[in-house]
């Protein structure tokens, strides 16, 4: 258990160890984000394709937190980390991350949608659908034709409708057998 609690802890610390933002954060691109000097250095298909990102109205998430500058096993400040890239994805349905369309964006690039406890954030309207439950049920009326015999039970024996009472398994020649017997009991 206290493993558990250990990683919760420690999870919900690396917020403040040095960069802001952890994988599944949702999150939106800054409102200077295509004339930024990044953006302007990027190809212009690039560009396209996280401006359709934007456009689509679904949720931005982070998938993964990558250092500007690869780890290193030296003394000194070179294990100080000053830059982040932050690899993101479109959520295409609450909980449905699109790995086939990841942009890594600086992190500066990126502004955090904090919503609190609620993990999952807003649900955008283009993936929300009506409900068309019917809450006050109507009685099927079936046009009953000869050839399509839906208020069968059998075949073309004259009974084709169940009835509606119990029948009394005593009177059945079957209902004296070992299975009638069974049921009684």
């Amino acid at each position: 258990m206290a493993d558990k609690f250990d990683l919760i802890i420690e999870t919900a610390l690396k917020r403040y160890q040095g960069i802001n933002f952890l994988i599944g954060d949702r999150v939106k691109v800054i409102e200077k984000f295509f004339n930024s000097d990044w953006a302007k250095n990027q190809p212009e298909l690039k560009l396209e394709r996280i401006k359709g990102l934007i456009e689509s109205g679904d949720n931005i998430r982070v998938s993964a937190v990558k250092a500007i500058r690869p780890a290193t096993a030296q003394s000194g400040h070179f294990q100080d980390v000053d830059g982040w890239y932050v690899d993101i994805v479109r959520e295409a349905a609450p909980g449905l991350m699109m790995s086939n369309e990841v942009y890594t964006l600086p992190d500066f690039l990126l502004e955090l949608q904090d919503d609190g406890i609620n993990l999952a954030g807003d649900t955008p309207d283009s993936q929300k659908r009506d409900d068309n439950s019917n809450i006050k049920p109507e009685v099927v009326k079936v046009d009953d034709a000869a050839e399509l015999m839906t208020k069968q039970t059998r075949c073309e024996h004259p009974a084709k409708e169940m009835p509606g009472d119990n029948v009394d398994i005593s009177l059945v020649p079957a209902g004296k057998s070992y299975t009638g017997k069974y049921l009684e009991g």
